[in-house]
């Protein structure tokens, strides 16, 4: 049998290659969609700038992108650290929801603290909520060799029924007297302080970004990083290097479910201001479908844009 030969670009092209492939990509699924819409008879062109001045086209349209960017990021960030350690967690949207309710614990509550002491609590807790909820998922990878898939699924259900639990009007954190299931509201010395004047844009999007830069860095430039890496790519080889690799699991699966709870934390401490019963719709970041989350109801207390 041919053995068969990798195409390998010296120079500039082996540079620009790996970062231009989002980009191909991207032009890739602009040409397929083009085509699709001009079998339907319709003007591509006119498509793509309405969907451009849809997304970036006023100042309110910008700020509703970052609104709705700001989960996507978060979650992202969490299923994409798992990948680096050969990890495919598909449970983002129990973590979303296991953050929220942490959050929402710690920000419907008066506390003897400085406002901006209880906003960081919330969001501390929005991720250390996120990190517990990955507990089991973890060790059951790292320890019994179970596939995290499987147990982070399962888990986005029992965070959904959890959630609608607690908001009911018998439940901790209901809200009582309302028609549909949702928490009392967010207090103003817990929510997350907002951009852009007369918009929703919350400085989650400023989290997600900076945390983004902080992970390249942490993965490229640390120990935790090289290690991580190595677990992916060769757990065989990590371990004769050293690297103690059920641990290095449970850790970096902890901290992708923390990130994920952060998602949950902005969507409640920042855009919804408390956290309802979902409807049925909605996707998983990481799944089979969108990355795309909906948080809450209809007649959630969302800031208007």
């Amino acid at each position: 049998m041919k053995e068969r030969k990798a195409i390998v670009l010296s120079g500039l092209g082996g540079l620009v290659l790996p970062y231009a492939r989002p980009f191909l990509a991207i032009a890739l699924a602009l040409l397929v969609s083009a085509g699709l819409i001009l079998a339907r008879g319709m003007n591509p062109i006119t498509a793509y700038a309405a969907m451009l001045r849809g997304a970036f086209g006023s100042v309110a349209a910008l700020a509703n992108t970052g609104v709705r960017a700001t989960p996507l990021l978060l979650g992202g960030l969490g299923v994409a650290l798992g990948f680096k350690a050969g990890l495919l967690n598909v449970g983002a949207e129990g973590q979303i929801y296991a953050g929220g309710i942490a959050a929402t614990a710690v920000g419907i509550f008066p506390l003897p603290v400085p406002p901006w002491l209880h906003l960081l609590l919330a969001v501390l807790a929005g991720f250390v909520g996120g990190a517990l909820w990955g507990l089991i998922p973890a060790y059951l990878r790292a320890y019994r060799g179970v596939s995290e898939i499987v147990v982070t699924l399962m888990l986005n259900y029992v965070g959904i029924q959890l959630a609608s639990f607690l908001v009911q009007e018998y439940a901790p954190l209901g809200e009582q007297g309302v028609f549909y299931p949702q928490s009392r509201l967010i207090l103003p010395s817990a929510q997350l302080p907002i951009l852009i004047k007369g918009t929703s844009l919350h400085s989650g999007i400023v989290l997600g970004l900076a945390l983004g830069v902080f992970l390249h860095f942490v993965l490229r430039y640390t120990n935790f990083g090289f290690r991580t890496r190595m677990t992916g790519e060769n757990p065989e080889a990590a371990r004769y290097a050293g690297v103690n690799v059920p641990r290095q699991i449970f850790i970096v699966l902890l901290v992708a479910c923390g990130l994920g709870g952060l998602a949950g934390t902005g969507e409640v401490i920042g855009l919804k201001l408390r956290l309802c019963e979902r409807n049925t719709e909605g996707t998983r970041i990481g799944g089979r479908q969108g990355h795309q989350i909906r948080y809450g109801s209809q007649n959630g207390a969302e800031r208007d844009v």
